[in-house]
């Protein structure tokens, strides 16, 4: 800050013929008359590439830049700062006349290509570039302040006996009288003798706006040139341009081009708006403008999914996305829509869409869908525990006769102790057909036996009695059966174990006729898959009733296939062997059996990799169909079978051990433990004569 008396300055108090170039001031200067921002007074001196910012207090011929010159100039220079040169910005015009924005005032001097910014307050004869000037010229300069003043204000001079050219200001103008938004009338109000070119003000005056007349100005139309830009992530900065429909005199032009819109600082992709403006119009020319537009086009991106291989583990896989091409700045891609997912062995193919992440609404997005492939199981590389070869005992067999009954009771011993003996019929079909059979249960001979198989062991396997079988270990109605005597008549009558009662009058007679002498039979391939079969879900605990049809589905497994085998060709029999599901599922439907035990029959030679007959893998066949697969292909192995005779029996352990190798390419994993756990508890696969304790009857 400089404070001071009259001709204070905020650089120099007084110039005397001299240059003052390059200078500025950005301190406030408080003084009396004639102060200036940068220089009190100039004689004969002259001011080029100056600038003061600093606000100026004064009196009289107070000015931003310059307080008072004589015979002297100043161009390319500006000020910013309010000049007052009132006793108090509150008592506009009393006090200093001639206070100007630029120069307090000028005799004899020039002043050009400059510009005053700041307000002014003063008295009579103020102006928003200077208050007055006598015998100079003021050319291609401007003020943009408000100025306040009394009479003779004006927006560019209070007051002129010179020339004004080429210069313009914006500011609104208050005084008295000779107020005028470019040059005022002086102290005392009149009109000078000042001679205006191309000149213009167009703020308002005592709170009127000002109309100025072009006629005969040149009509320009300044038409805004329309960008655009690939989307980058980051803000424009491209620049802006504008054409002329009429070729300008640079010297003739007023005001300042600028540019403003929605295009400042644009970033993503959209179209924003580009406004031109600035220029003001005069006797010279006169703009019309037309605005643009910022086009920010949308960039490329490609989301592609992963070809991705994995291996068969049952539980549901799904795709992930390979890297994106095309993301820019902080952009991300986290997900999609479409992602392949599946369970079971093969591949399926993205079908993508839908990208989430930031930033994506600046891309097109092309979508390069990839795969994922389900692997079969490497084998043994599952769930399933080693595999421990059982031993094997040989079986001795004790045969006893009842004197009261047509009875046999057969008794198999082995070194495992749930080998358990088993009650037998002698002549099923008699004692089927004979209801006062029910009374088989109060013969000594029996009862002895029952007592004897449940004192020496809890777990009696199986009793067959007319139409009844028990299995202790499964049904709960049945746990506290300990001694003979809980096993009465009705209580056997009333077991519930699997029963064929659905068989439809409307069925194929000779579907039926086929079908009940499969259930009649006590031997055979199709009786021992079913038993095995029966063990494995118990032993895996499921649902009773999905037990139930598991047995009959076992039972009725290969009925499908003819009689005559044996007279079939080779190319004959795999023909048969092919067909041989769906034509069991077809003769079940035919029979009225349920959906679910046909389809387990449908689906016993599917395999877990997807390479069985009907190419179902996975979950997609349905636990039963995986039971019996297991089951079926067990005791073809063992040599127990007769069905399959080009296979060369080998022992159990060898069969075992073959089926444990298939776990997770063609077998279930948790099926194969099942049928390994069942085995390690003593297991047998029915003989002939235990087989018939096994079936089921048609009520």
């Amino acid at each position: 800050m400089t404070v001071g008396a009259a001709g204070t300055g905020g650089l120099v108090g007084n110039n005397d013929a001299g240059l003052i170039k390059n200078s500025y001031n950005t301190g406030s200067v408080i003084g009396a008359a004639g102060t200036g921002g940068l220089v009190g007074s100039n004689i004969a001196g002259n001011l080029i590439n100056d600038y003061a910012t600093g606000n100026i207090k004064g009196a009289a011929g107070t000015g931003g830049l310059l307080g008072s010159s004589t015979t002297g100039s100043v161009s390319n220079s500006y000020a910013t700062g309010i000049v007052d040169g009132t006793a108090s910005q509150n008592l506009v015009g009393i006090g200093g006349a001639g206070v100007g924005g630029l120069v307090g005032s000028i005799t004899s001097g020039n002043i050009s290509n400059s510009h005053a910014t700041g307000n002014v307050y003063g008295a009579a004869g103020s102006g928003g570039l200077v208050g007055s000037i006598t015998s100079g010229s003021i050319d291609g300069s401007y003020a943009t302040g408000n100025i306040y003043g009394a009479a003779g204000t004006g927006g560019v001079a209070g007051s002129s006996a010179g020339a004004v050219s080429n210069t313009y200001a914006t500011g609104n103008v208050t005084g008295a009288a000779g107020t005028s938004a470019l040059v005022g009338g002086g102290a005392s109000g009149a009109a000078g003798s000042v001679n205006i070119i191309n000149s213009v003000g167009i703020g308002m005056s005592n709170g009127t706006a000002t109309v100025n007349d072009f006629t005969g100005a040149t009509a320009v139309i300044v038409t805004t040139t329309n960008l655009s830009k690939t989307y980058d992530g980051s803000t424009y900065s491209g620049g802006y341009k504008v054409t002329y429909s009429a070729l300008l005199d640079p010297a003739k032009v007023l005001g300042i081009l600028s540019y403003s819109g929605t295009s400042q600082l644009a970033i993503n992709a959209n179209d924003y708006s580009i406004i031109s403006s600035g220029l003001i119009s005069s006797s010279a020319y006169s703009y019309t403008f037309v605005n643009g537009n910022l086009a920010i086009n949308k960039a490329n991106l490609t989301v592609t999914g992963a070809t991705t291989s994995n291996p068969y583990t049952s539980n549901s896989q799904t795709n992930v996305l390979a890297a994106s091409t095309g993301l820019l700045g902080s952009d991300t891609v986290t997900g999609v829509t479409g992602l392949a997912t599946r369970t079971n062995v093969g591949s399926t193919a993205d079908i993508l869409s839908a990208a989430t992440g930031t930033g994506l609404s600046n891309y097109n997005i092309t979508y390069a869908p990839g795969s994922l492939a389900i692997t079969p199981a490497a084998a043994n590389n599952n769930p399933t525990a080693p595999f421990t070869p059982r031993a094997e005992a040989p079986t001795a067999l004790s045969l006893a006769k009842s004197n009261t009954s047509n009875v046999i009771v057969v008794e198999a011993t082995k070194s495992n102790h749930l080998v358990m003996p088993v009650i037998q019929s002698i002549q099923v079909a008699d004692v089927i057909s004979q209801p006062q059979a029910m009374n088989i249960t109060k013969d000594p001979f029996v009862i002895g036996a029952m007592n004897n198989l449940i004192e020496t062991s809890k777990s009696v396997r199986k009793v067959f009695y007319d139409t009844a079988q028990l299995d202790g270990n499964s049904y709960d109605k049945y746990d506290g059966l300990n001694t003979v005597s809980d096993f009465t008549p009705s209580s056997l009558v009333e077991v519930r174990y699997p029963t064929i009662s659905t068989l439809s009058a409307h069925a194929n007679p000779a579907t039926q006729k086929m079908i009940q002498e499969v259930f009649f039979s006590s031997t055979g391939h199709m009786t021992r898959v079913a038993d095995l079969s029966l063990a494995i879900a118990r032993n895996l605990n499921l649902p009773t009733n999905v037990i139930d049809e598991i047995f009959i589905a076992g039972k009725l497994h290969d009925i499908g296939l003819p009689n005559a085998l044996s007279n079939l060709s080779a190319s004959e029999f795999a023909y048969q062997l092919m067909n041989e599901p769906q034509m069991g599922y077809q003769k079940l439907k035919e029979a009225n059996f349920s959906d679910s035990i046909a389809q387990m029959v449908q689906q016993h030679h599917e395999k877990m990799d997807g390479s069985g007959f009907m190419k179902l893998s996975g979950n997609s066949i349905g636990i039963g169909g995986r039971i019996l697969a297991v089951a079926d292909t067990l005791e073809s192995l063992s040599g127990h079978g007769n069905h399959l005779e080009s296979l060369e029996p080998i022992n159990m352990n060898k069969a075992l051990q073959e089926i444990h190798n298939g776990s997770g390419l063609q077998f279930d994993p948790k099926i194969v433990q099942s049928c390994m756990s069942v085995f390690s508890k003593g297991y047998l696969f029915p003989n002939a004569q235990q087989a018939s304790s096994r079936q089921i009857n048609i009520a």
